[in-house]
């Protein structure tokens, strides 16, 4: 038996025995998110708080003169508001790793369905896969006909800032997923997803 056919043998015998720990990281993920929550909710009760204490303090030192009325209290964003959902079109410029490198898109439907184009040069033309987004958690099993076949669901942190789209790994065992969607700089697109 050559060398090259002992490690692959051996490096397979280690792949089927490795068995990622996709539920840990997931909870760990969920309890990450509900702390915010509790933080983002006790936040916005003490600045409402605040803000009635504010007026009551205003109100009473103006005197017995009309007042004007105060400006609406708004409360800081949750974490709901600040993540908009991760709908419709986003592109991205592949530069690396070269064997990736084009102009992706991604058309994310609302019924977790993730269809993806890849650029000409690559030969394949659309994949779809299914996602799901919960708060900033982001699983997809994207490529899982492919380079993927043998991974579980990829499961990412996802944030927004303007029109441009990150994605941090969270747990992927499938090296082509995870360069795809961390290395590239996704952005909003304004043409409306394909459908066909």
């Amino acid at each position: 038996m050559s060398v090259d056919d002992r490690l692959r043998d051996s490096l397979s015998k280690q792949a089927d025995t490795h068995v990622p720990a996709v539920e840990d990281a997931l909870d760990r993920l969920h309890a990450r998110a509900r702390r915010e929550r509790w933080r983002t909710a006790g936040l916005a009760v003490a600045t409402g708080a605040a803000a009635v204490v504010a007026a009551v303090v205003v109100g009473t030192t103006i005197g017995s003169g009309p007042s004007p009325s105060p400006d609406p209290v708004v409360p800081p964003p949750s974490p709901e508001e600040t993540l908009a959902p991760l709908r419709g079109r986003i592109v991205g410029d592949v530069v690396r790793p070269a064997s990736l490198s084009g102009t992706w898109t991604l058309d994310l439907a609302g019924n977790g369905t993730l269809e993806v184009t890849a650029p000409p040069r690559l030969g394949r033309s659309e994949e779809v896969a299914a996602f799901t987004v919960d708060g900033s958690s982001f699983r997809t099993t994207l490529f899982r006909a492919g380079p993927c076949r043998d991974s579980g669901t990829g499961i990412y942190e996802w944030a927004r800032v303007g029109d441009v789209v990150t994605f941090t790994t969270l747990s992927d065992d499938c090296v082509t997923r995870e360069q795809l969607l961390v290395r590239t700089r996704w952005s909003l697109s304004t043409e409306p997803p394909a459908r066909g």
